[in-house]
């Protein structure tokens, strides 16, 4: 029996039991993980399961890149009005914070 056919038979086992399918999430995601793993192979493509932890290093290194650059717009912005020194001073640190988290998460993400 081919991958292929054992997912098909285990797919058609899971619906014969139709009410646990749709009220038990760990059993509705794993029929959408056979159903995604049958597209793959019926496209002649090796499956490749999602991989948590890099999407959430990829989600790290954005949100981190998305705050050093709100930051950058503030002190800018401070810098055109003519913020005081110490909102300037303040600025200056929240770029430096947020641009160590960038690096921090950058370097995660590199290495994984």
């Amino acid at each position: 029996m081919t991958r292929a056919e054992q997912i098909k038979s285990q797919m058609d086992n899971m619906l014969l039991s139709h009410d646990a399918l749709f009220t038990v999430p760990a059993l509705a995601a794993e029929y959408d993980a056979l159903s995604a793993e049958l597209r793959a192979l019926n496209r002649g493509e090796a499956y490749k399961p999602y991989d948590m932890k890099r999407a959430g290093l990829e989600a790290n290194v954005t949100f981190a890149a998305n705050k050093v650059r709100d930051e950058l717009h503030k002190l800018r912005w401070l810098l055109k009005v003519g913020g005081t020194a110490e909102n300037l001073a303040y600025g200056r640190e929240g770029v430096a914070l947020f641009w160590d988290q960038y690096r921090a998460a950058r370097r995660e993400l590199v290495a994984a």
